[in-house]
């Protein structure tokens, strides 16, 4: 949703909130991805253990950066200048694929690596094929937002799962243990004022939207989360986005850099419980399950 023109936000020094409901756009049709999922590492980028080394499956993970180009989402209005929720979703997306690759062993894609338009309903289809559904692979599919409301009052983070992908599936919990564990991360990271909890929906970005919601390529075929992450209409909320980004133009760690190391523990500690429930179910290595 849009932030109201009148909305006035003064800068801050550190976030309290985000969450809530979220308007749908119509956009443009993506350009073609590339869908291949190389080995899993055995070292992080610093030559230390992975945490994921012994996993006898790939991890792909694939972070949708929310809106983009003609697109810009909500708008906060700092007094330093307009603040994009498109360009904070594209920074945050970006610190969180650096941290999970720290962390070694993980594939990590975003659905956009630029200021583009992805149609709504291809976001869904366009994540599939870059994590595909293959056997010995472990995927997770994140899409990052920041909310607006009609007031400046309402905050705090929210985590959504896919009741689409639920119902396509067959498992009523897929998607739910996702959303569950990053929320955990939230609310292990966070004083309790800026969480909102795990909640079910109905956006379009995780469903394929409505026109293609039979088609089981348009339907997320792994456990897939929304992230709020600010309200763009609060103006303490606002004005720490707008000083997040100006943090991470110039290269310095900020915000981002600390929810996003929130978000990718949340992210390891679901791949984690996922590999560790398959382990014990198939102590000596048989079939392990996939995702769906």
């Amino acid at each position: 949703m849009r932030v109201p023109t009148w909305l006035k936000v003064s800068p801050a020094l550190l976030l309290v909130g985000c969450g809530g409901g979220h308007t749908t756009h119509n956009l443009p049709s993506p350009s073609a991805v590339k869908s291949s999922v190389p080995l899993v590492q055995v070292t992080t980028p610093t030559g230390k253990p992975s945490p994921f080394a012994s996993f006898a499956r790939k991890v792909c993970v694939v972070i949708d950066p929310g809106h983009g180009g003609t697109d810009p989402g909500a708008i906060g209005k700092p007094p330093k200048g307009d603040v994009y929720e498109k360009n904070a979703t594209l920074a945050l997306a970006q610190v969180l694929r650096k941290k999970l690759n720290a962390k070694g062993g993980l594939n990590v894609k975003l659905t956009r690596e630029d200021d583009r338009l992805i149609l709504l309903g291809e976001i869904s289809r366009v994540a599939n094929e870059l994590c595909p559904n293959q056997e010995g692979t472990v995927n997770r599919f994140v899409s990052l937002h920041f909310d607006a409301a009609a007031g400046r009052s309402p905050s705090g983070r929210g985590v959504y799962f896919s009741e689409k992908n639920r119902a396509h599936t067959g498992h009523l919990d897929n998607g739910v243990p996702f959303a569950q564990n990053v929320a955990n991360s939230i609310n292990n990271g966070l004083p309790q004022k800026q969480q909102r909890g795990v909640h079910p929906s109905g956006f379009a970005m995780l469903q394929g939207g409505k026109s293609k919601q039979d088609n089981p390529a348009y339907i997320p075929h792994m456990p897939t989360i929304l992230v709020e992450g600010a309200f763009m209409s609060n103006p303490f909320e606002a004005g720490v986005l707008g000083d997040a980004l100006a943090d991470y133009k110039a290269g310095r760690k900020g915000w981002f850099d600390r929810f996003a190391t929130i978000l990718a523990n949340g992210i390891e500690a679901d791949i984690r419980e996922e590999y560790t429930k398959s382990t014990i179910a198939n102590p000596l290595g048989k079939k392990q399950r996939v995702s769906p």
